[in-house]
């Protein structure tokens, strides 16, 4: 039963991490850095698999601008997406800044015939 509850609490805490974090505009990243923690620290408590410690909790809060009691009121995590996010593409233009199919093109550019 002990453990139910705490899983419960854990899960809480970190679907109210990640709510205010994004409402913030904060990367795990940035959060972990304002707490001085480790970013991977920011993942397990906002997936609700890690048992932070007091003087965790209230560091996030402190970097969230929030009293810690908010981040311990009932939430539900988000379901967890397989995998990481896709890269953005890189774009490469012309001089003039178009870009044609990602593909950096040199109007000026020939061909020289292979030997």
């Amino acid at each position: 039963m002990c453990d139910k509850r705490v899983g419960i609490v854990l899960a809480s805490i970190g679907a109210n991490v990640r709510e205010l974090r994004l409402r913030r505009g904060l990367t795990q990243e940035s959060l972990a850095e304002k707490c001085a923690i480790e970013p991977r620290t920011v993942q397990s408590i906002e997936r609700g698999r890690t048992n932070l410690s007091i003087a965790v909790l209230v560091s996030v809060a402190d970097a969230l601008g929030v009293d810690s009691r908010m981040l311990m009121r009932p939430g539900e995590l988000p379901p967890a997406r397989a995998g990481r996010p896709p890269k953005p593409k890189k774009k490469t233009g012309r001089h003039d800044g178009s870009v044609v199919d990602g593909a950096h093109t040199n109007p000026r550019a020939t061909r020289r015939p292979k030997k």
